[in-house]
């Protein structure tokens, strides 16, 4: 037996390697798939912080009046979201959509409430593109002539939101 071991070993050793490699060519093939598929979804996302910061200004403008932001182009929106985005974007377009219907049933001004709610996604998706965290009261302080007298309202909204959704406590901003 020793002496069949000892004449076949280059074929064991052959074995072995082939053996070795495919399972390293396998591994290697499924993170390159694996790669693929984040970098499909990063290319199909990467408009979505622009296209959510112009329907916020459409929002922001049409407080008080019939939204100006039409039924398709939100739809499109919420379904490029729903599924490219992450659970978190996800749980923040459901709560944008039933804060929507809120608006509806009852027509009460969800208006600053829905601000923060796409000031969130907006930070969100541009986590999930670039890794970059930019704060969610950027979009206010950009748009709101004087932000420094609202801003305390707008952060415990901002910081209730991110703490009621579980979302990532990086996004919460400091008083």
């Amino acid at each position: 037996m020793k002496e069949f071991i000892i004449n076949n070993l280059d074929v064991f050793v052959t074995i072995l390697g082939f053996f070795i490699t495919y399972k390293l060519t396998a591994k290697t093939f499924g993170n390159e798939i694996r790669k693929s598929k984040i970098d499909q979804n990063v290319e199909a996302m990467h408009s979505l912080p622009l296209e959510l910061c112009n329907m916020m200004s459409k929002v922001q403008k049409s407080q008080g009046q019939k939204n100006k932001v039409s039924a398709d182009e939100y739809e499109k929106l919420m379904t490029k979201i729903f599924a490219y985005g992450s659970k978190e974007a996800v749980t923040l377009a459901v709560e944008i959509q039933q804060t929507f219907y809120k608006v509806a049933k009852t027509n009460d001004d969800y208006g600053q409430y829905l601000l923060v709610l796409f000031a969130l996604l907006i930070t969100q998706l541009k986590y999930e593109i670039s890794d970059e965290i930019i704060s969610p009261e950027s979009w206010f302080k950009l748009k709101i002539n004087d932000y420094d007298s609202v801003r305390d309202n707008i952060v415990d909204e901002i910081n209730g939101v991110i703490n009621t959704l579980g979302l990532n406590k990086k996004f919460i901003v400091k008083k």
